[in-house]
């Protein structure tokens, strides 16, 4: 089966039943027929009677002769100051993770579900709880409310400037009628990312509005990265309830405050170049497999992880030595610490679970 028809059938399968996608990533079966799907779809090609695509205008970063990244800054324009739901399916090496975002002007509701925890988020204006797996752990979470990072702009970006998507058809969706722009090749060295070594094969279609929203995009795609491995990926990306999405706290959320310890992020006193996180509350300590990430301007970039329980009343610093290498201690402010200024990017991981993502000034 060629590189081209095998993408096909994986992606036709992923469209039709994330069940039946799963299956044909492991594999070709040698025939090009797509599977059988029980699901209907959800848009519908127009018909002679209906809006033709010369007819209708496109917007900005549209043309006849393709879409370019510059579509999504009329996307973000339309969703700005409304409530909307993103859901997402991502497989990747035959893996699947299910992403519900609930998405407010400055709070939001999101699950996720794959092969490991399940995850429930609360976060209004950047503080918030984590929920792991229906209740078994409850943590802190402090997130700057970042639309373009949670909605994963970045991704649908990265897909609006390295493939060739170019208007093709018009559908309906309930009473909305959307321009349908497909794709057959994509090279993401192409807008400098080189995000893989080689994409080998692409094929995408992208649903999107007259005054620029973009609906849907679906994808699958098969790489090599830099290290010479192969992989197969498949993208669902879905923009639904625009304007009339609730972004309520959910009951849980009182059980949070209750069990979970609450994380304070300053910059250590006494001039001391380093990131200080203190620990307060709680029922018990968190067992915890911690990774920490730092990011300071262009030039440093360190991530490590260390074994430490958390508790009431810990307090753990976070800095850079001479070197730039990650340096973490508890309790006591670390020494010998190169010097840092301006905005630095901190990231804490709790066993697995993004607790701590923000900037401090140091």
């Amino acid at each position: 089966m060629s590189d081209a028809n095998a993408i096909r059938t994986r992606r036709r399968a992923f469209l039709g039943s994330t069940a039946v996608g799963l299956a044909a990533l492991a594999g070709c079966s040698g025939s090009d027929d797509p599977p059988q799907s029980t699901v209907q779809p959800t848009t519908e090609r127009t018909t002679g009677s209906g809006p033709q695509l010369e007819e209708l205008s496109l917007p900005p970063g549209v043309s006849k002769a393709g879409v370019t990244a510059t579509l999504l800054v009329s996307h973000q324009r339309v969703l700005a100051d409304t409530a909307y739901t993103v859901t997402e399916e991502w497989i990747e090496d035959g893996q699947l993770t299910e992403t519900t975002l609930r998405l407010g002007r400055n709070r939001y509701v999101q699950e996720q579900t794959s092969l490991g925890p399940t995850r429930d988020v609360w976060n209004e204006g950047g503080d918030g709880y984590v929920r792991v797996n229906g209740g078994k752990a409850y943590t802190d979470l402090i997130r700057d409310v970042d639309h373009s990072e949670l909605a994963n702009h970045y991704e649908l970006e990265a897909h609006l400037g390295a493939a060739n998507f170019q208007p093709t058809s018009v559908t309906t969706r309930g009473d909305r009628t959307l321009i349908v722009a497909e794709a057959d090749a994509a090279d993401w060295d192409d807008d400098g990312r080189g995000r893989y070594e080689s994409i080998d094969a692409y094929e995408g279609t992208l649903s999107f509005t007259s005054d620029g929203e973009i609906v849907e995009l679906e994808a699958a795609w098969e790489v090599t990265d830099h290290r010479g491995k192969a992989g197969a990926i498949e993208w669902r990306y879905t923009i639904e309830e625009v304007g009339e999405t609730s972004v309520a706290e959910p009951d849980w959320v009182d059980r949070a405050r209750e069990v979970a310890p609450e994380f304070a992020v300053t910059p250590a006193p006494d001039g001391v170049p380093a990131i200080q996180v203190d620990v307060t509350g709680g029922q018990e300590a968190l067992h915890s497999t911690l990774h920490v990430n730092v990011r300071a301007g262009p030039e440093f970039h360190a991530a490590g992880g260390t074994q430490k329980a958390l508790a009431d009343g810990d307090t753990m610093y976070v800095g850079l030595d001479e070197a730039g290498e990650l340096v973490v201690r508890f309790d006591d402010p670390p020494r010998s610490l190169r010097e840092i200024e301006g905005s630095t990017s901190f990231l804490l991981f709790v066993n697995g679970t993004r607790a701590i993502d923000t900037t401090v000034p140091l």
